[in-house]
């Protein structure tokens, strides 16, 4: 890494404003792995010092349990994520032909589809999370669950400030700079298909438990698949603010249809999958038209049109072999964002400058070990769910 207050371009002086590094296959298993480990020592840790303070107290708050359960379990994600970008020399939430911006369009599309996802897919997930209690511990979850509300003190502040600020917020930020900025980015180096599934599957896993397999991984690709389809990370921060939030408020309004008539509470359940499907058409169809137009342009070689902010989002990289080649000066190139196609890794080994240093860009790495470890942390994960 050399610093540099400025390089020389074909047109003239001039600093680069875009990180175009990107992770590898390799990077994202191995952060996949780090992830599910720490997360089970910090899970033995903290249930460690429950069971502690549980035997000198009759009584517990469990928002504010959940509260320190959820800074903890997103401490270890953020600081594995962050330690990656910053060895890998990548952006956390940007660069390798992706951005962190804001498009009202795809937004409004992309609450849609989270919307539809949670409306009609909730049901089913309750119903496995049942099924699940009912095989493993022979109990059901909704009389576990009251049972458990009987037992315990919360604080009515915060459990609001835990269900509408701490779960839909952090993770939206701190999950999605793991799973779709280091898994999802780096595992494109085996394919876009793959990509999307295993970010997916890796993020439901790393819930910790069977309860929410199956949304979470319905939710993960729905949110990968997005996200590579659009290149811009706050679409999944989107997502997964949406989802998280609206499965609580969803809670809460069954719960209050309930309390007044079982023929309410089934009156909401059945408008539910009905406004969740018509969301799930009509958001789904939005982005099925964008692949395509993407695709058409692709194939007929149609560049994209720059805005004016994506004048300001480029990077210089050398195109001459490296920097001072047989005594000569290098020459940057102005790259914009929409010529770098980072997932192909065409531009690996080249240097790059970025803020006043020069990086050498991170190459491919082997598929087959890439491989092996993603097997090895889904095999602990999975081990780890029922220990």
């Amino acid at each position: 890494m050399k610093r540099a207050d400025s390089v020389k371009t074909q047109y003239g002086f001039d600093s680069g404003n875009y990180n175009p590094n990107t992770f590898n296959s390799l990077d994202a298993s191995v952060c996949f792995l780090f992830v599910i480990v720490l997360s089970f020592i910090v899970q033995i840790v903290f249930r460690f010092a429950f069971n502690a303070y549980k035997q000198t107290h009759e009584s517990f708050d469990y928002y504010l349990w959940s509260i320190i359960s959820v800074f903890l379990a997103q401490a270890v994600i953020f600081l594995v994520a962050f330690f990656a970008g910053k060895i890998r020399r990548v952006g956390f939430l940007t660069g390798g032909g992706f951005n962190f911006s804001f498009d009202k369009i795809e937004v409004l599309f992309s609450v849609m589809l989270a919307l539809g996802i949670a409306l009609v897919f909730l049901g089913v997930h309750q119903q496995f999370v049942d099924d699940v209690w009912r095989i493993t511990y022979g109990a059901d979850y909704d009389a576990f669950m009251q049972n458990l509300n009987e037992q315990v003190d919360g604080n009515l502040l915060l459990a609001l400030f835990y269900s509408l600020i701490v779960a839909p917020i952090v993770p939206a930020i701190v999950e999605e700079g793991l799973f779709r900025g280091v898994v999802l980015r780096g595992a494109r180096q085996i394919g876009p298909l793959f990509a999307i599934f295993i970010s997916g599957l890796c993020f439901s896993l790393m819930h910790g438990n069977l309860e929410q397999l199956i949304l979470q991984f319905i939710f993960g690709v729905s949110v990968g698949a997005v996200v590579l389809l659009t290149k811009n990370f706050l679409l999944g921060s989107v997502m997964h603010f949406t989802n998280n939030l609206m499965v609580y408020l969803l809670a809460v309004v069954s719960n209050i249809a309930g309390y007044y008539s079982d023929s309410a509470y089934y009156f909401v359940d059945a408008f539910s999958i009905i406004i969740g499907v018509a969301l799930l058409v009509v958001s789904v169809t939005y982005f099925i038209n964008k692949l395509l137009a993407k695709q058409k342009k692709k194939l007929l070689n149609i560049p994209r049109k720059r805005s004016e902010s994506d004048e300001k989002k480029y990077a210089l990289i050398c195109l001459d072999g490296g920097e001072d080649v047989f005594g000569v000066e290098p020459i940057y190139s102005k790259v914009f964002i929409d010529e770098i196609n980072a997932s192909s890794f065409e531009w690996s080994g080249k240097t790059y400058h970025y803020k006043g240093e020069i990086n050498v860009m991170n190459g491919k790495a082997s598929v087959l070990a890439s491989k092996i470890i993603f097997a090895i942390g889904i095999a602990l994960s999975v081990v780890f769910i029922f220990i």
